[in-house]
């Protein structure tokens, strides 16, 4: 998609995701699609850099652009991957998302 040394694989179609949330496995990563209120997607590892759970328990602001995570209270902005308070102080991994007709593709560097 945007680097030549990308795979992308379809993981979903639109109609996939009934919640703003959607879990999937692509190529050994736990991913974590996310649709923000104004109606984009983006995708972020399902793991909290700091406790190792699964970010998809935590709680996610679409209007906020955020992700709490369920252990211990980090918080991860969902465009970026920065982490936006203690106790995690390093990113989770953003992928890139891409639309094709109903399908949703990320890519996997």
């Amino acid at each position: 998609m945007e680097n030549e040394n990308n795979r992308s694989f379809k993981v979903a179609t639109v109609n996939d995701l009934k919640t703003n949330c959607f879990s999937c496995e692509v190529d050994g990563w736990s991913i974590l699609i996310l649709r923000h209120s104004d109606g984009s997607l983006t995708a972020i590892e399902d793991r909290c850099s700091h406790a190792d759970v699964p970010l998809s328990d935590g709680e996610f602001d679409p209007k906020l652009g955020k992700i709490t995570c369920p252990a211990h209270g980090a918080e991860f902005c969902t465009r970026e991957g920065t982490a936006l308070c203690m106790p995690a102080v390093a990113p989770v991994k953003i992928f890139s998302v891409k639309i094709i007709g109903d399908e949703i593709w990320i890519a996997i560097p």
